[in-house]
Parts: C-alpha cells; sequence; structure tokens
C-alpha cells in the first residue's frame, strides 16, 4: 500500500481494496457519491466501514459492510465480519475475502430468476420462496463438514412462519453457532439485520450433534429468500 493510499480513510481503503477484487472478478463496479459507495453490476450499491473495538484484539478489524437495492432492500442489507491480521492492509484483505466469499455471492445470486426447487420454501400463507444459500464458513477442528442444510433444515418450521409475517419480497439471514473447548456454546441468529429470538432459540440446538468434546467448532451462514414471482432487476 503506497503512502497516499495509506493517509486515505480506513472506509476508502477498504472500498478501494473490494473494488480491485471485485473487477478481478469480472463485476461490473464504479464509485458512486465521490467515493463513498461502490455500484455492482449497476444493481447494488456498498458502503463499508469499520467499528472501532478498543478493548478487541489488536490483530482482529470488526468490518461493516452495507448492501443496498434502492427497490427490494432500500435501508440495506447489514453484515458485520471479522478481518483478522498482522497489518490494517492485512485485515480489509481478510475481512473483504469474507465478505466476497459468504455474503456477496447469495445476494447477487437473489436478483437472478433461477433457482433450485429442491431447496424452495412455501410459508404458512402459501408463498413460495426461493432460497440462496451462500457457503457455510467452519471455524475450529472439523473432521468431517457438516451437510449443507444444516441450518435451513434445523430452522425449517420458524422460517415458515417467520416468512408469512413478511411484506417485501426479499428476506435475508445471518447465523453463527458455536461450541467452545469447555463446552460453552455461542449463537446467533439475525433476520433482516434484527435478532430473531426464535431462531437463535434452534440453531443454538446444532452443536449438541457435535460429538467432539473440548474442541472448538463454528459455523457461519448467510442466506437471501426471495418470493417467488418478482420480477427481475
Amino acid at each position: 500500500m503506497t503512502q497516499a493510499q495509506q493517509e486515505q480513510p480506513v472506509y476508502v481503503q477498504i472500498l478501494e481494496a473490494l473494488k480491485i477484487k471485485l473487477l478481478e472478478q469480472h463485476y461490473k463496479v464504479n464509485w458512486l457519491k465521490e467515493e463513498e459507495t461502490l455500484l455492482v453490476d449497476d444493481v447494488l450499491e456498498i458502503a463499508a466501514d469499520y467499528e472501532p473495538t478498543p478493548d478487541g484484539h489488536p490483530l482482529v478489524m470488526k468490518l461493516v459492510y452495507v448492501v443496498i437495492h434502492r427497490e427490494y432492500f432500500p435501508k440495506g442489507i447489514i453484515e458485520f465480519l471479522a478481518g483478522i491480521g498482522d497489518t490494517l492492509e492485512d485485515r480489509i484483505d481478510n475481512g473483504n475475502n469474507n465478505f466476497l466469499q459468504l455474503v456477496l455471492p447469495p445476494i447477487l445470486d437473489s436478483l437472478n430468476p433461477t433457482h433450485n426447487p429442491d431447496l424452495d420454501l412455501v410459508d404458512d400463507q402459501d408463498n413460495e420462496w426461493h432460497v440462496k444459500a451462500g457457503d457455510m464458513g467452519l471455524q475450529g477442528e472439523w473432521e468431517e463438514q457438516p451437510e449443507d442444510e444444516v441450518i435451513l433444515l434445523q430452522l425449517h418450521e420458524q422460517l415458515k412462519e417467520k416468512l408469512a409475517e413478511q411484506s417485501q419480497p426479499f428476506c435475508w439471514l445471518k447465523v453463527y453457532t458455536a461450541i467452545n473447548n469447555d463446552g460453552t456454546k455461542i449463537h446467533e441468529c439475525n433476520f433482516n439485520n434484527v435478532h430473531w429470538e426464535a431462531g437463535d432459540e434452534q440453531i443454538s440446538k446444532i452443536p449438541e450433534s457435535w460429538d467432539t468434546p473440548q474442541v472448538f467448532k463454528a459455523i457461519k451462514q448467510f442466506v437471501m429468500l426471495r418470493r417467488c414471482g418478482v420480477e427481475e432487476r
């Protein structure tokens, strides 16, 4: 990173590094609002910054990303990710890699009219939803990877009820569940940027099936849900 780049605000450094990676992956990317946000493939606007954590580990950075679609999610999908590394550049790079691997693909894919019928979900009001699940992010010591749909299967009944309450055509789900070396469990389940208590209770049961004691394991996943019949944008 050049001296001029190091003197830029951190959010600009995050977005500039993200822009380079997006272009390398053949996305169309342009700056918006005097280099405050990125426009990706003419449909999604991305803002990014970091949240100071004075009491946190010095090699860990808390990055926040906001992904906006002017019609479908104008208030933005908000995602917090950890960036880990020895330098600021390394931490930004790690956070951006996580965002590009786990979060952005299902968001972009949700705007695509194709779907996997095996993953479709019918809510309690008989609305059909197309499920676009991101890759599972695994942490810790895994001898065998869990099945891809473990989170969706665990939340299936709760999602049918939750989605029936929604008026908007797009919804999103963020899940993190883990067990520490001492057996304590950590879990987080957010639906449309808001903590979801019923989902939280369900995902807390997932580590009960992990039969390796005194070993840290964790799963995180981001999922988009699109009501059937929404026109492509």
